[in-house]
């Protein structure tokens, strides 16, 4: 079974951050019962290393607390914010179609999120299964 750290923070209070910050494309992965280690990803997408890094000082600096890391910054063209059961992944968008997290994990649901919607109008989409691998 696995040990839940805490929830310490909401993924749509997480990707909202993002978008206040002009973060594009933003994904999030319902990884509940296929992960040990998080429950959703928050995918996003910046337009360089100093959009990435301004993404990811309001995430960290929202939603901080005593289990929040962060790896990535320095370099920035993928950065992770572990906020306990909800990561962040914010991607240069070469770096994001090189790594395709969405493709790696095509196997988990998928949430419709839309920035400023109400947390009750999220939908969660079944997994996009690929013919070939």
């Amino acid at each position: 079974m696995r040990k839940t750290k805490q929830i310490t923070a909401d993924f749509p209070s997480v990707a909202q951050t993002a978008a206040n910050r002009k973060a594009f494309d933003i994904k999030v992965l319902d990884l509940r019962g296929a992960c040990s280690y998080a429950d959703y990803f928050v995918i996003t997408s910046a337009t360089s290393v100093t959009h990435a890094k301004a993404i990811a000082d309001a995430v960290y600096g929202t939603h901080y607390n005593q289990y929040s890391s962060m790896e990535g910054y320095d370099h920035g063209q993928w950065i992770i914010i572990d906020h306990g059961d909800v990561v962040t992944h914010i991607f240069l968008e070469e770096t994001r179609t090189f790594y395709n997290l969405e493709k790696l994990w095509s196997h988990v649901p998928s949430v419709e999120w839309d920035a400023g919607a109400d947390e009750k109008a999220l939908h969660f989409s079944p997994p996009q299964h690929s013919q070939a691998l």
